[in-house]
């Protein structure tokens, strides 16, 4: 019987966005046609299959749940008229101590030289992860038949088993990401699956971070390229950052000929070098990998390698036809380069068709970048360690803690200072693990001090041990945690007779405010004048809330203006619990000095040598006590104190806080406790 042999696809089976999980098959075909996929784990009996019924030109089979570092089978297959043959691709390894990478560009034009250096990839480099392409693959990338001729065909084999992360060259003829004016004619984008706007994106592995780039859009500080670009530099990266695009900035090819001013004439190029340089500078990338110029040539620039990579298959062009004082090697040859990426450093060989290793050349990793790395290693677990609220009834704290890291933590949790104590716990974390824990507090012996003095903070110290990827990690970071609240103990009076006489006071405990009396926490924002002292006396009748404040300050004004603050004035600000609905509004009792208070208010206000004295009584209903019916009456609350002195600014005096933007949190608890 006579058998048919399948025809292949017109592009593909080809790789794309590789992963540790996961693999992305595509074809794509110049007529619409049904698809399946067959595919398993080497050695393997099991087989899985996704069918594609529907008939259509570009076929995408993303294959998720795989095994990290595994080889698999695979064929794509539409009816017996056309199949890949069977063929096989590597997922990425989770955490390889080193890996491979290949790095080409410009293949277009001459299919049989593309086809040459290809095969050779195919055969020598079998132990390589992934492919990453610095542009132009054929002639023309709005024709078609070019990218099945020129690119697809001649590296089929290469194609089918190693994934590629390509970027995009000039003869792809994409129009440019900011030129709305025309249709986009380039096969590029109908071709290739790639992340974010497919233009420009990031990608993360093991040890790397690698950024595409589209130099054929613009790269000045007011497009979206620019801002994208320097916001990845800013954010954490890997160990090694390297960014592809097609404009290599430093050259010695015709491209990058000179205008008599010295400046590039083609404009990628010119705004690659006053645009991109600084920040690669500014950053510490590692590796700059270009084409465009059909030679190979590596430059060093203020301790940035630049990498022209531009010898996969397209006609070559001579070496130092243009000037480059940065040059360290360069050769005009067919090639290919391959990326040994280890802990200490990044190994590059540039390869010829003969396999020879023409240019060897080693980075090693960057002290700045592993600086920069290791403080957004450590803001990531800092902000993994949420603190939970205290119980002191149980002398708990609860926290938990989350292992944000892609390697195994410890951690050593101890609560130190303050009024409570803790013994070490040591929590250990596999990686993206979280655990809940209660650090057992102690009470500690404290000096004796008034409730509304109360220590409020305790420290709360964490030590990291572990390592992300090749970083050692090895700190410590503290967290100050609120614990007592200080409050103010209503008592109950009789018979207040609002005179700002402080007859009936007498049994009730003062809360003295001054220079001698520091606020427990906050900024030093006001410092206060030394010349000001006060006491102040709170409690409460059936009905009323009783307020006496007597101030020493020998220096009175008022302005006789409505803002109390721009005289000397008593505030009382007055906030209900967070449990209660209407805990957003505060109260706040305003009262001046010269006799101005807040409305509807009983007060009286008495001058002396060396101060004043104001009394008032507030109902209760008109304020956050009166909300609830069961247990004790509660509220939160503040006092400030404002002092004008002639000639001066103001100065603030506050009970708790030091600094103007004091929110609730800040305040501390008045309780009424007898009725």
């Amino acid at each position: 019987m006579f058998v048919v042999e399948p025809l292949p696809y017109a592009c593909g089976p080809y790789l794309l966005l590789p992963g540790v999980e996961q693999m992305t098959v595509v074809i794509d075909h110049h007529l619409p046609i049904t698809a399946e996929l067959v595919y398993g784990i080497d050695n393997e009996d099991d087989e899985q299959r996704v069918v594609h019924k529907a008939a259509q030109r570009h076929h995408v089979f993303s294959l998720t749940n795989l095994r990290p570092g595994t080889r698999y089978w695979y064929e794509v297959r539409t009816s017996e008229q056309l199949a890949s043959g069977k063929r096989s691709f590597r997922t990425l390894p989770a955490k390889p101590d080193s890996y491979e990478v290949i790095v080409l560009g410009d293949v277009r034009s001459l299919p049989q030289r593309w086809h040459a250096v290809s095969q050779q990839i195919y055969k020598n480099e079998t132990d390589a992860l992934f492919v990453i392409g610095t542009g132009d693959y054929p002639s023309n990338g709005a024709n078609y038949a070019m990218w099945r001729k020129q690119f697809f065909e001649p590296a089929r084999n290469l194609l089918a088993t190693k994934p590629m992360w390509p970027a995009i060259g000039n003869h792809e003829a994409t129009r440019r990401h900011d030129d709305l004016t025309r249709p986009e004619a380039s096969q590029y984008f109908s071709l290739f699956e790639l992340p974010g706007n497919e233009r420009w994106y990031r990608v993360d592995y093991h040890l790397m971070t690698l950024l595409i780039l589209d130099s054929n859009s613009r790269l000045s500080p007011d497009h979206e390229q620019y801002n994208w670009l320097r916001q990845q530099l800013r954010s954490e990266r890997k160990r090694f950052t390297l960014v592809a695009f097609h404009h290599a900035p430093y050259s010695s090819g015709p491209h990058a000929s000179l205008h008599p001013d010295a400046t590039p004439k083609e404009w990628p190029l010119d705004q690659g070098r006053r645009f991109l340089v600084p920040l690669f500078e500014m950053y510490g990338v590692d590796l700059v990998l270009n084409g465009h110029d059909h030679i190979y040539e590596r430059s060093l620039k203020n301790g940035i390698p630049y990498v022209v990579t531009g010898g996969g298959g397209a006609p070559l062009y001579k070496i130092n036809s243009s000037p480059n004082p940065y040059q360290i090697v360069a050769r005009s040859t067919n090639h290919y380069v391959r990326l040994h990426v280890a802990k200490n450093g990044i190994a590059l060989n540039a390869i010829d068709t003969s396999g020879a290793v023409f240019d060897l050349a080693t980075f090693a990793p960057k002290p700045d970048n592993l600086a920069r790395r290791a403080h957004h290693v450590r803001a990531r677990v800092k902000k993994s360690v949420k603190i939970g609220k205290p119980q002191l009834a149980k002398q708990t704290l609860p926290c938990t803690v989350h292992n944000p890291l892609d390697h195994a933590i410890k951690l050593q949790i101890l609560m130190q200072e303050g009024a409570w104590t803790s013994e070490s716990l040591t929590v250990e974390l596999q990686p993206t693990e979280s655990k809940t824990i209660g650090v057992a507090l102690a009470p500690q012996a404290t000096p004796a001090v008034k409730p509304w003095q109360a220590y409020r903070f305790g420290t709360l110290s964490v030590s990291v041990l572990g390592q992300a990827e090749a970083l050692p990690i090895d700190f410590t970071f503290t967290r100050r945690i609120e614990l007592d609240v200080p409050r103010y103990d209503l008592k109950t009076i009789d018979n207040v007779q609002v005179d700002a006489v402080a007859t009936e006071w007498q049994d009730i405990p003062a809360i003295r405010i001054g220079p001698n009396q520091p606020v427990p926490r906050g900024r030093k924002h006001f410092s206060g004048a030394d010349d000001l002292e006060a006491d102040l006396r709170l409690a409460v009748s059936k009905t009323m809330l009783h307020v006496f404040v007597d101030v020493r300050d020998p220096d009175f004004v008022d302005n006789g203006k409505d803002s109390y603050f721009l005289s000397d004035s008593f505030n009382l600000v007055l906030q209900a619990p967070p449990w209660q609905p209407q805990a957003a509004v505060p109260t706040i009792l305003a009262f001046g000095a010269s006799g101005r208070a807040t409305p509807n208010v009983s007060h009286r206000v008495v001058r002396r040598d060396g101060g004043y004295s104001i009394e008032a009584s507030i109902p209760l209903a008109a304020l956050p006590f009166a909300k609830r019916n069961e247990g004790p009456l509660e509220a939160q609350f503040e006092v400030v104190l404002v002092d004008r002195d002639p000639g001066q600014d103001p100065s603030l005096h506050r009970l708790w806080t030091n600094h103007l933007r004091a929110n609730v949190a800040d305040y501390g608890s008045l309780r009424v406790l007898v009725k």
